[in-house]
């Protein structure tokens, strides 16, 4: 991730840079990786900034004493938001999912604000409309907007964090631009979470695993707990949580707020199709219950036509892709339904059509998940370019389907000109580069990726005090011993490379014609991501990629 603040002096900085900086010189908990009892938030303040910023009409009305907040002031009574707004939490997939509504939500004819987080390589990436971030005049602009109200908070001594702030400037941004829908990533969590003030049209929680303990619990029961406090009373909620016991912690809060619950596997479900070159073939079936609510709906589906049962291409690659699909199609369903037509969201229903579900999800593209780039040889001898793979799965969950897609995923690297609807095999040597957060469990990584690499290098980012040095990560990759052999005569072979564009370089020499996989964390990603463009003869800078994860905040 770059940080503009480091271009000039503070007195030659821009208005950019000035605007940034402001931004970035405040509490970032992305940058920490403190315990439970460090994360003592509460959501008065982030109220609090949206009210004073004039954007009472998205906030949720919460009862005195919920969740130890007080209700916050303004206008009484309405408790739906302002415009339709989708609220997604989960471990993994949210991110993704997010932009998969998005795209949809786009392909329909809607102004659709994207809220995600981290970004990758530039903060403007957080705040996209239509799938094009923020401009650096638009940013700027936003910052002279909170400023006259952020200070005095600052001075009060009770500053506005870094997440706070960009939540509410991401509401701000949507509301000048006069979106029709909002989609809003969870940071971390949900319950506590800064993006938690909003009400929300309907919620979603894509799937529930261990990380962050130190922040939301060691249980996955405790963990689904935190992410299901984002169901607010009658929202519709889509899970798709596997695990019985967080299953359990979000029915449990769905029956408290008087929720309607649909579950992946119960009220509808995805079957994978033949796996291709780039993306995945799928059928998407629901429930008769989940049809009966889609027939209540108010007609706008043509005559004869359901979801149920339609083949769907998705242009991402990975089956836990696929299992996202299936649950931002579960938002939009639900979006189109009578469940959004109750109460304070009576005339936030949408209309969205098959053929325009089938349209975002065939042109969605996500910076760093499983995102492709072609090098061409560096030596006159090699005939076949580099394969490199960056990802920005950072937990076990994450580098498990990571590794999973990579060793279903046949694809030949094309000798000469670069076709990505080739099929073939990702070609050995499989090279990892990998580094990650100090609060990650890099033993349950180490052992998934030992499993298909021929060679990991360990390296550290540079762009965050979170990272844990290489010399650590090659220690902890060491006790696992004959953990790291395929079982068939190949060993995995450790390097040391403490700094990551060096890095890039040894595994662009260590991959032959084969493939180079950079995984482990976001800020792996954003920062060699810039030089993987320079480098690629196909650049992948489609502005309207979003940069965000299989995650929690950042990793």
């Amino acid at each position: 991730m770059l940080d503009p603040r480091n271009v000039e002096p503070p007195s030659r900085r821009s208005d950019y840079q000035q605007a940034v900086a402001y931004l970035y010189d405040r509490i970032d908990y992305e940058r920490t990786a403190g315990s439970r009892n460090d994360h003592l938030f509460r959501l008065e303040r982030t109220e609090e900034l949206f009210q004073q910023l004039g954007l009472g009409g998205y906030l949720h009305r919460r009862p005195r004493g919920e969740g130890g907040d007080q209700q916050p002031s303004g206008r009484q009574g309405d408790r739906g938001p302002k415009v339709p707004l989708i609220h997604l939490a989960g471990t993994k997939g949210k991110g993704s999912t997010a932009t998969m509504v998005s795209q949809i939500l786009t392909a329909a004819g809607y102004r659709v604000g994207l809220y995600t987080s981290p970004h990758l390589t530039d903060l403007e990436e957080r705040f996209r409309i239509d799938g094009v971030p923020c401009s650096h005049q638009d940013l700027i602009e936003l910052v002279q907007r909170v400023a006259p109200v952020v200070d005095p908070l600052d001075a009060s001594g009770n500053p506005v964090s870094f997440f706070e702030l960009t939540t509410a400037m991401a509401v701000l941004h949507f509301d000048r631009n006069d979106c029709d829908v909002i989609v809003l990533e969870v940071g971390l969590g949900g319950r506590l979470d800064s993006t938690n003030v909003c009400a929300s049209t309907v919620a979603a929680i894509t799937s529930i695993g261990l990380d962050h303990q130190r922040v939301l619990g060691d249980s996955i029961g405790e963990i689904a707990a935190e992410k299901a406090g984002i169901i607010k009373g009658g929202v519709p909620v889509v899970s798709g949580a596997v695990q019985p016991e967080a299953q359990a912690a979000i029915r449990r809060a769905a029956r408290r707020g008087g929720s309607v619950l649909f579950e992946k596997g119960l009220d509808f479900d995805v079957r994978i199709g033949p796996q291709l070159a780039v993306g995945s073939q799928f059928v998407y079936h629901a429930s008769a219950a989940e049809l009966a609510s889609r027939d209540q709906a108010s007609g706008d589906q043509a005559a004869g036509e359901s979801t149920d049962g339609l083949p769907l291409f998705l242009a991402l690659d990975g089956a836990h892709q696929v299992h996202n699909a299936a649950i931002a199609i579960s938002i939009i369903r639900l979006l189109n339904s009578h469940h959004v037509a109750k109460g304070p969201h009576v005339d936030k229903r949408l209309s969205v059509s098959d053929q325009q579900i089938a349209a975002g999800l065939q042109s969605v593209r996500c910076m760093g998940r499983l995102e492709r780039f072609w090098l061409q040889p560096q030596s006159p001898l090699e005939s076949a370019p580099i394969q490199v793979v960056l990802d920005t799965a950072h937990n076990h969950d994450s580098i498990l389907a990571l590794c999973q897609t990579i060793s279903r995923r046949v694809i030949e690297p094309p000798v000469g000109h670069c076709d990505l609807n080739s099929t073939g095999q990702y070609s050995r040597p499989l090279v990892v580069i990998f580094a990650t957060s100090r609060d990650k469990d890099v033993s349950l990584m180490a052992a998934e990726l030992g499993k298909i690499a021929d060679e990991i290098i360990c390296t550290r980012y540079t762009t965050n005090p979170r990272a844990v040095s290489a010399d650590q990560l090659v220690d902890a990759f060491a006790p696992l011993g004959d953990t790291l052999q395929s079982g068939r005569d190949r060993d995995v072979k450790i390097r040391c490379v403490e700094d990551p564009q060096l890095a890039l370089d040894v595994g662009i020499g260590s991959a032959g014609g084969g493939t180079l996989i950079i995984c482990g964390s976001f800020f792996l990603a954003g920062e060699l991501r810039p030089r993987l463009l320079s480098l690629s003869d196909l650049r992948r800078s489609d502005t309207r990629c979003v940069a965000a994860d299989p995650t929690d905040q950042a990793s």
